[in-house]
């Protein structure tokens, strides 16, 4: 499959670089395209006209077709707030600081349209059982499992009564940031030593024992 464009290079064991939130909803949506058909999924409206470049208030123009609409969110974690820190060798003197943490996204989708309920079904168990090849998680995009059965309501539209199911999984997204911050070795440790006879300063380098 190739409807998800390259993403940027993988940067060693411990994630990805990171990726823009505009490159994430063009994959999910491209995802979502795939599993449902390319005149099936829409961004969150409102969007502007395509012809007229008007704004287009309206949700759909007909109410029995299938439609999902998805958009992606940045979600509030305790998990944002912790960071790994490593280093690698840049040569005698010095090293790189790479720094490595977790990204949680909300991926909401609204499905209107008879079958709407069995497309939200659809898409659920296809994200907890990592179809489509794995393609997210192989992006670096990791499905958090606990996905809530697809909530149905009624919304009243225009005088209609259209069916209208509700979808929500988050996913994790680990990103490295390397290159950005360099740190240097200690090369030696002056240790002042007071007693009661003198006082010496001892210098400690590199290699050797005190």
């Amino acid at each position: 499959m190739d409807f998800i464009r390259p993403l940027p290079a993988y940067r060693g064991g411990m994630g990805m670089a990171q990726l823009s939130l505009k490159e994430l909803q063009d994959m999910f949506k491209a995802y979502l395209q795939d599993l449902l058909g390319k005149d099936g999924v829409r961004q969150t409206y409102p969007q502007a006209d395509a012809a007229t470049g008007r704004v287009n208030s309206q949700p759909f123009q007909n109410p029995a077709e299938d439609i999902c609409y998805c958009t992606v969110l940045p979600a509030d974690n305790a998990i944002n707030r912790q960071m790994d820190t490593r280093y690698e060798a840049l040569g005698e003197n010095a090293a790189k600081q790479i720094h490595s943490y977790t990204r949680v996204f909300l991926l909401q989708l609204t499905f209107y349209g008879p079958n709407s309920y069995d497309n939200a079904c659809k898409v659920r168990m296809e994200l907890i059982s990592g179809g489509r090849d794995n393609l997210l998680a192989k992006r670096g995009l990791h499905i958090v499992p606990d996905i809530a059965e697809p909530n149905l309501t009624w919304e009243l539209y225009q005088n209609r009564w259209l069916m209208r199911s509700d979808l929500a999984a988050q996913f994790n997204n680990r990103v490295t940031d390397e290159g950005r911050h360099t740190v240097g070795y200690i090369q030696a440790v002056p240790i002042t030593v007071i007693g009661t006879a003198e006082e010496r300063v001892i210098e400690i380098k590199e290699g050797e024992e005190g």
